[in-house]
């Protein structure tokens, strides 16, 4: 009897544990120096991914607000392919693009996945979200300008030779890519950093097994979430909002990303 109360408690616990996981997000922040910001300056950028039609638009919204970043990028799977209704999704949108109108988007495989991409990305850009698939875009702030590029999640219309076409190496240059494995392009180190997210940060980790997303995409297990350094690049990998095949999150919470860029001085 002892040990059936013990074993229920414990999966009481795990239970509410995942629901807080699901339903409390949390914000990731990092810095990274560069040469190529000047003394001083810096520029706040906020990452968005892996949304999956969440249900916490309020916490979103209330970070950005609270954050009040330079730049907002989305990296993909912004709906699920199961996602019958956008209006929640196009709610959280319109929200984000009235407080910054600096907002930057690339598709995932969710969004391919739907069936009706081009009808989504059509609303997106009436919303005022620029698309970055396959384009590159000189942001300036306070006067500091970077490069923001980004390719499309499909194989075969992703041209990363097309998003970096005539950049500005002596300018901090940024990848959105929904995927990772982008690391694996030629021409790749042109780009000072990646911003990435697929991999849900495994979703669902425990002690000495691997994630339970695990490597299906040719993307390498030690990929999987956080910051990596490749090369002459960087390489952020966020764990994303959201969840995908199981409502479920474990010892990986849902979360946002603050990245800021600050001088190397």
């Amino acid at each position: 009897m002892f040990e059936a109360k013990y074993i229920f408690s414990l999966l009481i616990i795990i239970i509410l544990y995942i629901v807080f996981e699901i339903k409390f997000i949390k914000t990731n922040r990092l810095v990274i120096k560069t040469d190529k910001i000047d003394n001083g300056d810096y520029i706040k950028i906020f990452q968005l991914s892996d949304y999956h039609n969440s249900k916490v638009n309020s916490q979103i919204i209330s970070k950005i607000r609270e954050e009040r970043p330079d730049i907002v990028v989305i990296t993909g799977d912004i709906i699920d392919k199961r996602t019958k209704s956008y209006k929640n999704v196009y709610s959280l949108l319109r929200k984000i693009v009235e407080i910054n109108k600096r907002v930057y988007f690339v598709n995932g495989n969710h969004e391919w996945k739907s069936g009706k991409l081009f009808e989504f990305l059509e609303h997106l850009e009436n919303i005022g979200i620029k698309l970055l698939n396959n384009k590159m875009d000189i942001v300036e702030v306070r006067g500091m300008k970077i490069n923001l590029c980004g390719i499309d999640c499909f194989p075969i219309y992703c041209d990363f030779e097309e998003a970096k076409n005539n950049l500005d190496s002596n300018t901090y240059t940024i990848l959105l890519s929904h995927k990772p494995q982008i690391t694996r392009f030629e021409g790749v180190s042109k780009i000072d950093l990646i911003l990435s997210g697929h991999t849900h940060g495994g979703q669902i980790r425990l002690p000495f097994i691997r994630p339970f997303l695990k490597d299906k995409d040719g993307i390498s297990s030690r990929y999987d979430k956080g910051l990596f350094n490749i090369r002459n690049l960087k390489l952020y990998i966020d764990s994303g909002v959201g969840t995908t095949r199981f409502p479920i999150r474990l010892f990986v919470r849902g979360q946002i990303s603050l990245i800021t860029l600050t001088s190397n001085n």
